[in-house]
């Protein structure tokens, strides 16, 4: 087994997706239990996503390549889409093979969550 470096990014909860910007997102799939000792993961990157626009809630994304299928997205869904800045905008929920779509829910929607878990009053 190998251990590989993961990037951390940090978001103002204020950034919302822009259309003339490009995304991506990384998830581990096909979670694998070796002998009750260990979980093994294999990660997946889907870049050059563009965000086409609003569906009630969720943000919608569009991948660069065809969708490959929900098995290979088992495991990603809460993976964070980031802009090229490595601002989070989104958390990923549920995908559309047919239209080649990601829906997503804004990260704005969990800054109170945030904000009172680590808020401090004096």
């Amino acid at each position: 087994m190998s251990e590989l470096p993961r990037h951390i990014c940090f978001t103002p909860f204020e950034s919302l997706p822009l259309k003339e910007q490009t995304y991506a997102f990384s998830g581990q799939v096909f979670p694998e239990r070796i002998e009750d000792r260990a979980l093994c993961t294999e990660i997946r990157v889907y870049p050059g996503m563009k965000y086409i626009g609003d569906e009630g809630e969720f943000h919608i994304f569009k991948l660069q390549v065809d969708h490959p299928g929900h098995e290979h997205f088992k495991g990603c869904s809460g993976a964070p889409i980031v802009d090229m800045n490595k601002n989070v905008v989104a958390l990923v929920c549920n995908g559309d093979i047919e239209t080649n779509i990601i829906r997503d829910v804004s990260i704005a929607r969990y800054k109170s969550l945030f904000d009172s878990m680590f808020y401090k009053s004096t």
